[in-house]
């Protein structure tokens, strides 16, 4: 009996799943919706971010219109040219230009932590949506800044943007310009640039250089210096703020320019020892050759030790004349000089004053050769006998000159020292 009971509902149930299903399969082919088989496959090609940068609601919506002609081929940014060649070939139509060059998002601020004057710490919520409603919509003093709270960071589905030191940067490699940064930053400061463009203007501050100044070490003081140097006109200040234009060939001069370095792209400068070694090459050969210069020869007699009767070029042409001491022994030193200058004194031509001359010219040169070391060394006992005996001979040998000097001066006019010797001897009687 229970088996009977079982046995029927599982006919009825199963007799009731084919009805329904019969009655299906009939509804979707009279009701089926012709699809484009072509959208299939363009939607299969997409990448499939559903990132919203195309300009349609998802992948779904771009497929449709690409497949219906109402978008290009090329119309998925983020797929780039070989997303684009494969839609043409199901399409069976141009691909479009897909040799332009890859465009990223770039974060036209580079105020962080250290450049950035902060007025403020805020607590709430981490947003810049909600931060922006307070005061100067930021932290920091620039109302132009970047709030450095992340709306970017969640808007982007490719993990190509991050908030480093309170300021958004955008990684460039994995970012694909979808767009989603830009539209999500409530400040405006994001823009999508060149792939390889390396100088651009990181600043969008409007307020005036001193204002700038005062907020930020590296904002827009529009001073005009990029604009007067630019060789192409392809950056002007406008609204206290340099921009530039398609005319840019991206040389740099303007980032060298800029004071404030609001420009990015310059180039550091060299090092002090690479820029000094080129220039050094010269500057190092010079000095060398002047020792050579100031050196005098060795054995010419210097201008101090020069008699007062001869000229320079009776010294330099006269040859140093070393008087060798009995026994071997070293040249008198010291005493010379004297000799030379009571020589002098007398103003006698003689040939007894020319010999004393001659002694002091000898010691001189003999100074002037010998080593330092012999010079330091103290003199023995038997070179201050040698120096008493030349003293003294000197002495002797200079006393007729005086006289013989002495009379002439005279010229034996009468005078109270030249009176024929009549005072003289008084003088030594009373004494």
């Amino acid at each position: 009996m229970i088996m009977t009971f079982v046995i029927v509902a599982a006919v009825l149930v199963g007799a009731t799943g084919l009805i329904l299903g019969m009655f299906l399969g009939v509804a979707s082919e009279k009701f089926k919706v012709e699809v484009d088989e072509r959208e299939s496959q363009v939607r299969a090609a997409l990448p499939g971010n559903n990132c919203g940068a195309c300009g349609f609601p998802g992948c779904d919506g771009c497929a449709k219109a690409i497949a219906q002609g109402e978008a290009p081929a090329n119309q998925c940014p983020v797929g780039g040219a070989d997303v684009a060649a494969k839609i043409a070939a199901i399409m069976g139509s141009d691909a479009g230009d897909t040799s332009s060059e890859k465009m990223v998002a770039f974060v036209h601020c580079q105020g962080s932590c250290e450049k950035a004057k902060q007025t403020y710490s805020y607590s709430g919520i981490a947003d810049c949506d909600n931060i922006f409603v307070v005061p100067n919509g930021t932290e920091k003093e620039c109302p132009y800044s970047c709030c450095g709270y992340g709306s970017c960071v969640k808007a982007c589905h490719f993990d190509a943007i991050h908030v480093v030191n309170g300021v958004a940067v955008v990684d460039k490699e994995k970012c694909v310009a979808c767009g989603a940064c830009q539209k999500a930053c409530p400040k405006g400061i994001i823009s999508l640039v060149p792939y390889k463009k390396k100088h651009i203007v990181a600043c969008k501050n409007q307020l005036k250089g001193k204002q700038v100044k005062d907020a930020c070490q590296v904002g827009c003081i529009a001073c005009g210096m990029c604009e007067r140097n630019c060789p192409f006109d392809a950056i002007h200040v406008e609204n206290d703020l340099a921009v530039m234009n398609e005319k840019c060939k991206d040389c740099g001069i303007c980032a060298q320019k800029c004071p404030t370095g609001a420009i990015t792209g310059k180039r550091p400068p060299k090092p002090a020892a690479a820029a000094g070694a080129e220039g050094g090459k010269a500057s190092t050969a010079a000095p060398a050759a002047k020792p050579a210069a100031s050196e005098k020869p060795a054995g010419k007699v210097s201008e101090t030790a020069k008699p007062s009767g001869t000229s320079k070029t009776d010294a330099a042409n006269q040859k140093p004349v070393v008087e060798k001491s009995p026994a071997n022994q070293k040249p008198v030193e010291g005493k010379a000089p004297a000799v030379e200058k009571k020589a002098e004194t007398s103003g006698a031509a003689g040939p007894e004053a020319q010999g004393a001359k001659a002694a002091g010219e000898a010691g001189q040169a003999a100074n002037a050769e010998k080593p330092a070391e012999t010079q330091s060394q103290p003199d023995k006992p038997s070179d201050k006998k040698d120096e008493a005996a030349v003293t003294a001979a000197g002495e002797d040998k200079k006393s007729p000159a005086e006289t013989s000097g002495t009379e002439k001066q005279a010229g034996g006019k009468p005078g109270r020292s030249g009176k024929s010797g009549k005072y003289g001897k008084n003088r030594k009687s009373r004494r």
